[in-house]
């Protein structure tokens, strides 16, 4: 966001550098990530299985097992 402002304020006449349009502009786009971005996210890149979970039994979906009659 502070490269956009300097950028403008190079470029553009009489637009100056101003440290509110940074601060509102960074606090914009976190709170989009967090609204938006994280469930884009899941939803482009599924989650996926890490090493560590090798160890562990998978679940399965569905009822539990019935114990077994002696």
């Amino acid at each position: 966001m502070t490269l956009v402002e300097l950028t403008q304020g190079a470029l553009v006449t009489g637009r100056v550098f101003d440290i509110d349009d940074v601060i509102l502009n960074t606090a914009g786009a976190l709170l989009g990530y967090l609204l938006i971005g994280r469930r884009l996210g899941r939803a482009v890149h599924p989650r996926r299985r890490h090493w560590w979970h090798r160890w562990t039994r998978p679940r399965r979906p569905g009822r539990p097992k019935a114990p077994e009659a002696s």
